[in-house]
């Protein structure tokens, strides 16, 4: 009897908040603020894209924004969402502002940020911590924040001697906080932040921690401090501890639906999904970590045994939409993952079996899956660790794979299995003991590589094997009949045959076996079937139809230890058969069957649920080895679209499912999963129980989740669909996540029935100390705890014994390993299991002592010594008790670093040889720093220079200054004394402390030097020119340094410093200079006046020869001139312009002169300039003009007498001149526009002019020769070229012409055939002509007549069309074409869809006349039903020629089945024939008057079929 259940459930929200984005960020959370935000941040916590924490000097900033969801298709909405979020700070009252932050353990990795376009907050190498210390938050508190356990923790650290009461938190900008249940409580926009109850303790002085009673308590102002009922040790520091936890918000930035579950012999949890978007939680180190795009991508995440971590996360996919469908693990821990795909770019391995994308067949899911690019098969298999694929290929061809489609190809699903939301993307992927891998799964492909047989028609179920790492196929087939077939599930037996089964629909001639339990289909919307085939592929050994008159399919099949084979379905039928079970519960909608290994034989059948209907989709099946059997599936308002069209309903869960007394749930809101476990007789129900939300929609969107074989239930959830922002998923404390997004969510849940034997016993010690040279004895207690065996082995280190008994002790006098082990069995169930201990008895044989503590006082760190009785070979030494963080060190001695005031170091001796016992001391020691530096500002200087003197102290009590020069000092450490006299002197520090009683002393040797600097008087100077003045000063002496500057305190340089003794003054100036002589320890300085003038006067070259009218700009040189002229020469001049413009608009000679003078340089300049300018070159304009095509021009050019000689050219160049001895005319006859140059020249100045000459054209052309039938109207347009004006045409003759006589195009009807003539001029007179033969056809025929083999024709019936005019030299053009078989036959046919109105063009090459006819066909649909089919209701074979036969009338049947039986079952009367009828005899003998059950199938004839079961009565 099931008494209790274990469970753990998590929901993987897609960022959940105790998920980081590395593998090592649940360590490394806390970013540093290197200038990348506000100055007041201090450190950032990023939890997830949704909740962010800033820490700041005194407060805690916490920001919340709530991401936009993917709904999920049944309850998406149009509505368009608002991003929202919430900010909100916990302020430390009356804590230290200037509060110091420490940082503890670097991250290895670190961020780079550049956040905008201010480059002063580009900041890179940003490390991440995984500790930050408040130091002295309030005097003697710190706070230390870090992660642990996936939770943000916090610790206030108060010393002794300081009052916990200072600590007071003020939360600004939410609703005052509030105390439930011990947590604290504080209400945000987007949920609650949730404090737990404040866990307190204090180490003792033996080491010990002691909890202290601690609770929140808020004041009349809404701060939140801490209170002690009971109070606490004041002699002792105090540590308070609270968790903060984050609940009842989103954390999700796009959606992810479940779909499939698995585990491995570990018990880890593996579950696969659809992710929508970016933000699906990944782990560092894992496959894929970023989302492919495309409509979906696959998620893969596996969970630790308890669910408590997140081992690895994944997506998985392409550009494309990427569904998972099933999982299983091998036991190498390696995850193999069946699929389909559109994305061409799936990622697939070298050497698979095929690395390229097949399918071209575009398909949509009821889970808006749209395959737009087709669907492939994909299977993949993951590396142990999930970082990467050890294979992974495609499996398509040209149809629908891997996916059960639920549409026909008229877009209907009437005719498809798909009944349940997510049937769609169902089947089974199992490993055999080889490692091979199966699939079991759908396909419309006809061309899949492999497979042993063809496909049937329409969709078929498929079945491949696979080698281990998906490079190969060993084989594949498909499974089905001509109708649409499906497999939902595939197990492989202990011989590695193949056990399937699935929905079909081909009632005709699926594939069963002679002697088969049920060989021919009951017909209805859908039947199951389960099929054995043989181990390599070839055969179907065993094949069953499970089904009966209504709807029925197999999801799940299993077999137990006896080979007995077990189906899981769902019917419709309210008389499914129940054989064996007695607690069926009969008219219900799920059944159970189990069948003989040949499948010949029902050994039981049962139905389970609620009313009739029904009530969930199966999702796990499993028989385990006490032949118990197990079901979970869920039930819900979810349906196609909410579409009931076809016989599909919602699967909604009635509270009067079974449920035992120990369910989890026995409530439910009609949407949730239900848990059914049954014995093996079906006569005991030992477990049913519902699971989910209690208000929203739990599912799962297909796929396949399993039981392990000792009853473990792995299932897939799409969870707490529509809640927005709230969850209420049943989950665990303690787990990875419990944190719902704004919609559906991945979710997977573990449960355990304990329904199999399970071994389990107590030892009271499990590591235990004993010193066997006191002859020390370990006494153990054993408590057994083992459930549901009736034999019981115990071996107690090599000892083995059969009991019963309960409790007991043992005895152990010697050091050593002892195992224990328990193994139970359950003879009925054939199972058992065992569990084992070991007992680790150390040898306590260590002896430990350490050096004194101390005090220290002008050293940092010590040596610290343990002393053993050298049994001891390791030794561990750490600041903390519990030895976390030790130091770098494992010997007996280790030199350590002092922090000022108390340390305490711990040691731990041990042996790893001989696994001793660990002996443990510890060392206080008393750092008091004493220290004292002193500088000197340098140790040699100059006579008469100041030396300055400061030094530092820490925990010194009496100073003394000697100075070396007879003075000393104690009233200050800093001092500036001057050192007139050159010699050398000693200076000493002397320091000393009382407390230490230490005295200590620092010398400086110091050197003064003597002077021996001089200069030589140098007098003021002053020079002028363009050269620059060179300025120098002599000095005697040992010169090193020469600095000129041109103010005293040198700021600025002039000379070539350090070594040239002089500079140049290069601008004019007048001016103080100063030099500065120094060597190493003395300097002079000196000083003079002096002055520059720059000085130049230029007048730059003109050219000597011009031509009227002559224009410039003079360019001179004036600079340090007194005044200065500029004549022109043609009695103009300047006296302010340096740049003056010239003009000589007449020939001459010109003589240009610049004048200039400096009186203090004494200079006085004159420069000149001759200009000779000569009369220039003048040409009358030649306008441009116009020629026709091949014409001649003549050009004359006229320079009015300034020209000596004239030069006509093609070129601007004048090259290969045109005209001949300078000649001033050209005759030219263009063919092309062109550009003519013509230049004039006196020897000195020319002239150049241009003249465009265009050249007009016409070219008229129409057709050669024109062919038309008489009676018929013929247009001809004329096609002119090169045409730049309006043109004029003339037609002739023009006696046909009946439209357009002066146009370019003409409109005739000739009676006979003539040439035509076109004549075209322009308006400069240009013209062109050009001729056509007109030719006339006199046609065979005028009219012509459309046929048809039917005067109206059904829908899709094929129709032949012909006319009335038939020949070899006749062509047909029958339109519109697509309709046709071939459109140019002259009687094509045609498959009739929809009445329309046919039209046929008939071309007589002879002639090349035509003529077009038109014919109206009318399509009427059939109507496969009654009336349109009559079957009577009853006949009266009497003999008297009226209504003696009984037949089945129709006008559009092709085909019947149809069968009578009588009132004990027997068939009377079987016909395939229309026009065969029952004459009301059975057997040779007329039947008596009775009612009659017949069973007819009817194929109208465009292929519909009518199925109906009904009574007729025979009446005599």
């Amino acid at each position: 009897m099931l008494r209790q259940f274990a469970f753990f459930i998590f929901i993987l929200c897609t960022v959940p908040l105790f998920a980081f984005k590395k593998s090592d960020s649940a360590r490394h959370t806390f970013i540093e603020n290197k200038g990348q935000w506000p100055s007041q941040v201090k450190f950032k916590a990023e939890i997830n894209p949704n909740s962010t924490i800033y820490f700041e000097n005194n407060a805690v900033h916490y920001q919340f924004v709530d991401l936009p969801n993917h709904k999920h298709p049944e309850i998406a909405s149009s509505k368009k969402e608002v991003l929202k979020g919430h900010t909100f700070k916990a302020i430390f009252i009356g804590s230290n502002e200037n509060v110091e932050h420490k940082s503890y353990g670097t991250s290895s990795y670190y961020y780079n940020y550049f956040l905008g376009n201010e480059r002063s907050k580009w900041k890179g190498e940003v490390f991440l911590y995984e500790e930050i210390n408040y130091k002295e938050l309030y005097p003697g508190i710190d706070l230390i924040c870090y992660v642990k356990d996936n939770q943000l923790k916090y610790d206030y650290h108060i010393k002794v001697g300081h009052d916990v009461k200072q600590i007071k938190i003020d939360y600004e900008g939410v609703e005052s906080p509030t105390i439930s249940n011990g947590q604290l409580l504080i209400k945000h926009h987007q949920g609650e932040l949730i404090e737990s109850k404040p866990y307190a303790f204090q180490i003792n002085e033996m080491g010990e921690e002691v909890a202290v009673e601690c609770n929140y308590a808020i004041n009349e102002e809404g701060q939140v401090s801490f209170e002690f009922p009971k109070g606490y040790n004041e002699a002792l520091d105090l540590i308070i501890d609270p968790v903060l936890i984050f609940s009842t918000y989103s954390g999700s930035t796009s959606d992810n639906f479940g779909t499939t579950a698995t585990y491995d012999r570990e018990g880890s949890a593996y579950m696969g999904g659809i992710s929508f978007g970016t933000g699906y939680v990944t782990t560092l180190g894992a496959f894929d970590l970023t989302y492919n795009g495309g409509n979906m991508d696959i998620a893969i995440s596996k969970f630790n045994s308890d669910g408590s971590s997140l081992v690895y996360s994944t997506y998985l996919g392409g550009s494309g939409t990427d569904t998972p469908h099933s999982l299983v693990v091998n036991d190498d821990l390696e995850l193999y993952v069946l699929g389909a795909s559109s994305s061409s770019n799936f990622p697939v391995t070298i050497n698979t079996f095929d690395s390229t994308f097949n399918s071209s067949a575009n398909v949509s899911t009821e889970i808006n899956a749209n395959f737009i690019n087709g669907s492939d098969i994909v299977v993949t298999k993951f590396s142990a660790n999930g970082s990467n694929l050890i294979g992974s290929t495609f499996y398509g061809g040209n149809g629908i794979d891997g996916i059960n489609s639920n549409q026909t190809s008229t877009g209907q699903r009437f005719g498809s299995t798909t009944y349940n939301y997510g049937d769609s993307h169902r089947g089974e992927i199992v490993l055999d003991t080889n490692g091979n891998c199966y699939i079991g799964t759908s396909s419309t492909s006809t061309n899949l590589p492999g497979t042993l047989n063809s496909n049937s028609g329409g969709q078929d179920g498929l079945i491949v094997k696979f080698s281990s790492n998906l490079n190969n196929v060993i084989w594949a087939r498909y499974h089905g009949g001509t109708g649409i077939d499906a497999i939902y599930s595939l197990k492989i037996t202990n011989d590695n045959r193949v056990v399937v089964g699935g929905g079909t629909r081909s009632f005709s001639n699926f594939p069963t076996t002679n002697n088969a339990y049920q060989t021919t289909s009951s017909g209805g919307r859908t039947d199951g079937f389960i099929s054995i085939i043989a181990s390599n592929g070839s055969t179907i050994e065993r094949s069953t139809f499970i089904g009966t008159s209504a709807y029925d399919q197999v999801y799940f099949v299993e077999f137990d230890r006896f080979n007995n084979i077990y189906g899981l379905g769902q019917t419709r039928s309210s008389s499914f058969p129940i054989k064996n079970s007695a607690i069926s519960n009969p008219g219900t909608g799920q059944f159970i069957v189990k069948l003989n290994p040949n499948l010949d034989s029902l050994i039981m059948s049962t139905t389970f649920g609620s009313g009739n209907r029904i009530n969930i989709s199966p999702t796990a099946f499993l028989v385990d080895r006490c032949l118990n059997i197990y079901v979970s599936g869920w039930g819900g308002n979810i349906a196609f679209n909410n579409d009931t069209t076809f016989g599909e309903e919602r699967k909604i869960l009635p509270a009067s499912m079974p449920l035992s007394n120990d369910a989890f749930r026995t409530t439910t809101n009609g949407n949730d999963f239900y848990l059914y476990v049954i014995n093996g007789n079906t006569d005991s129900l030992f477990y049913g129980s519902f699971f989910g939300g209690l208000t929203s929609d739990d599912h799962v969107d297909g796929g396949t989740s399993r039981f392990d074989k000792n009853g473990i239930i792995y299932q897939s959830v799409c969870a707490s669909c529509g809640l927005n922002n709230r969850t209420d998923f049943p989950t665990n404390n303690g787990l990875f996540n419990r944190v719902n997004s704004n919609n559906c969510n991945n979710a997977i849940f573990k449960m355990d029935f304990q329904i199999l034997p399970t071994a389990n016993f107590g030892v009271d010690q499990s590591a235990i100390c004993l010193n066997e040279a006191n002859n020390d004895t370990i006494i153990l207690l054993i408590t057994d705890r083992s459930i549901r065996s009736d034999i019981t082995t115990w071996n107690f280190n090599g000892d083995t014994v059969i009991t019963s008994f309960s409790d007991t002790t043992i005895f152990i006098t010697s050091a050593g390993n002892y195992f224990i082990r328990q193994e139970i069995q359950d003879t009925i169930c054939a199972a058992g299991d065992f569990i084992e201990t070991l007992i680790q008895v150390r040898p306590d044989n260590i002896q430990l002592s350490t050096i004194a503590d101390t005090n220290i006082c002008f050293s940092d760190s010590i040596d610290l010594i343990a002393f053993t009785n050298a049994v001891a070979n390791n030794f561990v030494w750490s600041r903390q008790a519990d030895f976390s963080n030790p130091l770098a060190s494992n010997d007996s001695i280790i030199n350590v670093k002092l922090d000022s005031g108390l340390n305490v170091f711990y040691v731990q001796a041990g042996n790893t040889i001989t696994n001793s016992c660990e002996k443990e001391d510890s060392i206080v020691v008393n750092y008091f720093p004493v220290s004292i530096s002193a500088t000197i500002s340098a140790d040699t200087v100059c006579e008469n220079t100041l030396v300055g003197l400061a030094a530092t102290q820490q925990n010194i009590d009496n100073f003394k200054w000697d100075f070396g020069n007879g003075s000393t000092d104690t009233s200050s450490l800093n001092h500036s004394i001057l050192y007139p006299t050159p010699g050398d002197y000693i200076i000493q520090l002397s320091v000393s402390s009382n407390a230490c009683n230490a005295e200590d002393t620092i010398t400086f040797n110091l050197r003064i030097a003597e002077n021996d600097l001089t200069f030589n008087s140098l007098t003021d100077t002053i020079a002028c020119g363009t050269n620059g003045l060179q300025i120098q000063k002599p000095s005697f002496g040992n010169v090193q340094n020469y600095l000129w500057s041109s103010n005293n305190d040198f700021s600025d340089t002039l000379n070539n410093f350090p070594l040239d003794s002089s500079f140049m003054l290069n601008e004019t100036d007048s001016a103080k200079y100063f030099l500065k002589i120094s060597n190493r320890y003395c300097e002079r300085i000196d000083s003079l006046n002096a002055e520059y003038i720059e000085y130049q006067l230029e007048l730059n070259p003109i050219i000597d020869s011009v031509c009227t009218p002559f224009n410039t700009e003079l360019q001179t040189t004036i600079i340090g001139t007194d005044s200065f002229r500029i004549f022109f020469g043609d009695g103009n001049s300047t006296r302010v312009d340096s740049t003056p413009s010239i003009n000589f608009p007449n020939p001459g000679i010109y003589t240009i002169s610049l004048i200039g003078s400096n009186q203090k340089c004494n200079f006085n300049d004159t420069i000149s300039r001759t200009v000779n300018v000569f009369q220039n070159v003048s040409l009358a304009p030649i306008s441009d003009t116009v020629v026709c095509n091949k014409d001649t021009i003549q050009l004359r050019g006229n320079s009015f007498g300034t020209a000596a000689s004239f030069t006509w050219s093609d070129n601007p160049n004048f090259q290969n001149p045109l005209n001949a001895n300078g000649d001033s005319s050209i005759f030219v006859s263009p063919n092309d526009r062109i550009s003519l140059y013509l230049r004039g020249t006196n020897g000195i100045c020319e002239a150049i002019d241009t003249v465009n000459i265009e050249v007009d054209s016409v070219a008229v052309e129409i057709p050669d020769l024109e062919s038309i039938c008489l009676e018929d109207t013929l247009s001809i347009e004329a096609l002119t070229i090169n045409a730049t004006s309006a043109l004029s045409y003339l037609w002739s003759p023009n006696d046909s012409i009946l439209t357009g006589q002066n146009t370019n195009e003409i409109t005739m009807a000739p009676k006979n055939d003539f040439e035509l003539t076109l004549i075209t001029s322009n308006a400069n007179g240009c013209q062109d002509f050009d001729t056509a033969f007109i030719e006339v056809n006199i046609p065979a025929f005028d009219s012509a007549t459309i046929f048809s083999s039917v005067d109206s024709a059904y829908k899709t019936q094929q129709v032949q069309l012909f006319t009335d005019r038939n020949g070899a030299n006749l062509v047909y053009f029958w339109e519109p074409a697509e309709d046709f078989n071939n459109p140019d036959l002259p009687d094509p046919f045609l498959k009739a869809e929809e009445s329309k109105t046919y039209r046929v063009r008939i071309l007589d090459l002879n002639t090349g006349c035509e003529v077009i006819a038109f014919l109206e066909l009318t399509v009427f649909e059939i109507n496969c039903d009654e009336p349109n089919i009559f079957i009577p209701t009853a006949f009266t074979p009497n003999q008297d020629l009226s209504n003696d036969i009984l037949f089945i009338r129709g006008e559009l049947l092709e085909s019947i089945e149809f069968q009578l039986f009588n009132r004990w079952g027997e068939k009377v009367f079987e016909s395939f024939e229309i026009n065969n009828g029952w004459d009301g005899t059975y057997k040779g003998r007329a039947v008596d008057p009775g009612v009659f059950v017949y069973h007819l199938k009817a194929i109208c004839l465009d292929g519909q079929e009518f199925v109906k079961k009904g009574n007729i009565t025979l009446i005599r």
